[in-house]
C-alpha cells in the first residue's frame, strides 16, 4: 500500500501505467527458460512541480552481470555483435564509459 499524500492519485496513475504497458504490449509473461535468472523490477513514483503524478516500472539493471546476458542470449538465439551504435534516428551517439555518460547530437 502506498502511504503518501494523494494516495488516490497515485493509485490512478499506477493503474493507467499498467494499462498502458498492457495496451502497448511492452512485455509478455512467459515461463522463465531453464538456466536463466529473472531481472527484478520496481515501481518509481514521482510528483512533478506542476502537481502531475507520474509512475513507471523500471528494471533493476544493477542485478545484471556484465557480459553474462549476452552469453545467455547466444545460447537461445543466433546473434552477431555489430559493434557499438554510432548513430540512431539520424543522431550521432557519443559515450564516455568512465563517467557513465551518453550524448546525442
Amino acid at each position: 500500500m502506498i502511504e503518501a499524500d494523494g494516495t488516490d492519485k497515485w493509485a490512478i496513475v499506477l493503474e493507467q501505467e499498467m494499462e498502458s504497458l498492457e495496451r502497448n504490449q511492452t512485455s509478455v509473461l512467459v515461463n522463465l527458460p531453464k538456466g536463466f535468472k529473472a531481472i527484478s523490477c520496481r515501481w518509481v513514483f514521482r510528483k512533478k512541480d506542476n502537481e502531475q503524478y507520474k509512475t513507471r516500472l523500471v528494471a533493476k539493471g544493477y542485478s545484471q552481470k556484465e557480459g553474462k546476458l549476452k552469453a545467455q542470449l547466444k545460447k537461445v538465439f543466433d546473434m552477431k555483435f555489430l559493434g557499438e551504435a554510432k548513430k540512431i534516428s539520424g543522431m550521432e551517439i557519443s559515450r564516455d564509459r568512465s563517467i557513465g555518460k551518453l550524448w546525442l547530437s
